[in-house]
């Protein structure tokens, strides 16, 4: 245990025992992170800050993009989006329909329940 500390502290960085770290795993004040990191040096304090894009982003996009959706933006009997160049943009954005902005498609979760079950409640 003494001889691993010893050389930690020799080859390593201990400042990477107690240094705080941002959202992305950066140690927050040194000049050299975890795979050619940022260089942090001017950013010694640590703001408590949540990503919010990279904890809902996918689940916004499953809900918003899933059949049920589609159906509900742009097809049906009263859809909300009247307007064909809307309707291309939403369909573009889901990657539902071939665009520049797509280079697959998104994969969402097949909804069991459907808007029938929603609307009947």
């Amino acid at each position: 245990y003494v001889i691993v500390s010893f050389a930690g502290a020799q080859y390593g960085n201990p400042n990477r025992l107690y240094t705080q770290r941002d959202f992305k795993g950066s140690y927050c004040g040194l000049e050299t992170n975890w795979n050619n990191g940022p260089d942090l040096t001017k950013f010694p304090l640590l703001s408590q800050t949540m990503n919010l894009t990279s904890m809902i982003d996918q689940i916004a996009k499953e809900l918003l993009c899933s059949a049920d959706m589609e159906e509900l933006m742009t097809k049906g009997s009263s859809p909300l989006l009247t307007d064909q160049k809307h309707v291309d943009e939403y369909l573009c954005g889901c990657c539902l329909a071939p665009c520049e902005a797509c280079a697959g498609s998104l994969e969402t979760p097949a909804d069991e329940s459907g808007l029938s079950a929603i609307s009947s409640k």
